[in-house]
């Protein structure tokens, strides 16, 4: 059979890239393959149309293998050139594309210049026909500049006696200056000038000012009426109140307080602002108040203080604590010339000068005044020296504080005329301890020699002294006027020795009060001493301390405030391990005898 002719009648028609030899390769190809399959199937005794039948129903119909063959050898040809035609059906689309978009830019900026040649041909009209107005003369370049003052009181009163500056604006516009005072009638005529920026500066009988910016235009002269204040702030009273803050009755303290002014104020709704002060000063007026501990406004005048804790004239005072040496500090001194404003202050009276207007607390400091007292050549208030502990002259205790630390909150106050104005400022816990602390160097010494503890029997107890191992106490008085009990401990295992009492110390407190048990120390006098803590050398503890920070001994022992040289100390005295002592007869559960150091609530660390 002729494959060939068969498998020739299933190509499409010739194409004019197509090879020369690819439809006879084909057909070769084809014809050959279907030739060796006619004769195997002839080897298996069929005849010749059955072997035929079997290889188109092996390999298929002839004319459709060459067409397929047809196709795989040129439709690679075929893709590229459909791709190519759609590639350039797409460069044409955005030929026409860009083409429309040139065109439409460009009839846009044709319209946006003509509506330009249209604004500018009828501005140059416009100022035309302003340059053929004929030039005016000299007395016609100056305007009539008058203005009435009235007071903003209900009744529209003239305003007299306010004392007017007219100028030109920019430098140098004060040294012409046009100076007027309102008449009776509360008029003010600056007569005629030119045109031009103006500045009218209006300052009230009682120092109150405003500035106002004008114009002068030619063709609208100036007859303006202006709103004044009938009368200065209203004075008012106002009194401050200390949540929170320990008591400072008994101390020679002071509380300084920065209050800010809100010293503007508007006559008439809209109206220009009028404020104290020079032109061009800030609207808000800083002052300093500063109150004693019965609640009275010593001074009160333009704030000079600076900030206590400012760096670097402050420092800490520490407190050894036990056997440790601590150094835990417990108060912050400022050098006293710092307050020396506050000296100068406190020889002439600042009385209370509060007015109708709104106040903020900026900070506050307490301070110990006795230096600043010296400084003001003054006696304190209370009598003989007046600290416990001891510090470097020149300088003085101090605790400050304000709203952006947390440590006390003060909203603003506006306060009323003819009403009781008080300001509450909330002392937070974390101020009212340091203030606490502090007051431990501020407890007064006993001035009179019978107040001083005279003998053993006078102070603690024999028994109490002798149960915690302390052989002898004798009264005694430091040439600094300290008030104490020199201690002689014995050398055997006695509570006081194994807490860290030494013979010679000078026993200035217990339990946070003083010897004679008739004044308190403060805080830090009731302090739990801490122990020296055994390392953790289990692996992965790094050899830190172990909890508990506190001896779990001294939970219930006495708390002792001692003088040793220089230096001061606290020691915890255990009381439980002591035959000797009742505690039935305590009246603190501390063991100590009833009616003498008596046991008080301790404040909590910070």
């Amino acid at each position: 059979m002729d494959w060939r002719e068969r498998a020739a009648e299933g190509l499409p028609a010739p194409r004019g890239d197509e090879p020369t030899s690819l439809r006879q390769d084909i057909l070769d190809e084809l014809a050959d393959h279907l030739d060796c399959a006619l004769k195997r199937e002839l080897t298996k005794n069929i005849t010749p149309d059955e072997a035929v039948e079997n290889v188109k129903r092996r390999f298929g119909d002839p004319r459709d293998l060459a067409r397929r063959l047809w196709l795989d050898a040129t439709k690679d040809t075929i893709m590229s050139k459909r791709l190519t035609l759609v590639a350039m059906g797409l460069m044409f689309v955005m030929c026409l594309l860009l083409g429309w978009m040139a065109w439409t830019s460009q009839r846009a900026s044709q319209e946006a210049a003509e509506s330009i040649r249209k604004t500018n041909s009828e501005f140059l009209e416009k100022f035309t026909t302003l340059l053929a107005r004929p030039t005016p003369g000299a007395a016609a370049e100056r305007l009539p500049v008058r203005f009435h003052l009235f007071h903003y009181d209900g009744h529209n009163s003239p305003a007299q006696g306010f004392e007017a500056a007219f100028y030109p604006q920019g430098a140098g516009g004060t040294l012409n200056a046009l100076k007027r005072t309102s008449d009776a009638r509360g008029d003010l005529d600056f007569g005629k000038l030119p045109p031009g920026a103006y500045f009218l500066d209006l300052t009230a009988p009682w120092h109150e000012t405003t500035r106002i910016p004008l114009d002068v235009t030619p063709g609208f002269p100036i007859s303006s009426p202006i709103a004044c204040p009938a009368e200065d702030w209203r004075r008012v009273e106002v009194s401050f109140e200390f949540p929170g803050l320990p008591s400072l009755t008994d101390r020679d303290a002071l509380i300084i307080c920065r209050i800010a002014a809100q010293r503007t104020r508007q006559i008439k709704p809209g109206g220009f602002a009028w404020f104290h002060g020079d032109f061009g000063a800030q609207p808000t007026e800083e002052s300093d108040v500063v109150i004693d501990p019965k609640g009275r406004v010593v001074y009160c005048a333009k704030a000079l203080a600076t900030y206590p804790q400012q760096s670097p004239l402050w420092a800490n005072l520490t407190l050894n604590n036990g056997r440790q040496g601590g150094g835990a500090p417990f108060q912050m001194l400022a050098l006293t010339e710092r307050f020396a404003w506050l000296a100068d202050g406190l020889k002439q009276p600042h009385p209370a000068d509060f007015v109708e207007c709104r106040y903020s607390l900026k900070w506050i400091a307490v301070v110990l005044a006795p230096d600043i007292r010296r400084m003001a050549g003054q006696v304190s208030e209370q009598a003989g020296p007046h600290t416990l502990l001891t510090w470097e002259a020149g300088k003085t205790p101090f605790v400050c504080g304000n709203e952006q630390d947390g440590v006390m909150e003060a909203p603003a106050v506006d306060p009323v005329v003819g009403r009781k104005n008080v300001w509450k400022v909330h002392v937070m816990p974390s101020l009212a301890q340091r203030v606490e602390r502090m007051l431990l160097a501020s407890a007064s010494r006993i001035s009179e020699p019978a107040n001083d503890a005279e003998s053993t029997e006078a102070t603690a107890g024999a028994e109490w002294l002798k149960a915690l191992g302390i052989e002898s106490a004798v009264a005694e008085r430091t040439p600094d006027g300290l008030t104490g009990l020199r201690l002689k401990v014995k050398s055997n295992d006695s509570l006081a020795l194994q807490a860290g009492l030494q013979t010679g110390d000078l026993l200035l407190g217990i339990n946070g009060w003083n010897v004679n048990d008739d004044r308190e120390l403060g805080w830090v006098s009731k302090r739990r001493p801490r122990i020296n803590q055994p390392k953790n050398t289990e692996p992965g503890h790094g050899g830190f301390p172990i909890a508990p920070p506190v001896d779990p001994r001294q939970q219930d022992s006495l708390v002792t405030l001692v003088r040793r040289a220089s230096d001061v100390f606290l020691f915890g005295v255990g009381l439980t391990d002591s035959p000797k002592l009742d505690p039935s007869k305590s009246t603190g559960g501390g063991g100590f005898p009833a009616g003498r150091f008596r046991q008080r609530v301790p404040v909590s660390d910070p």
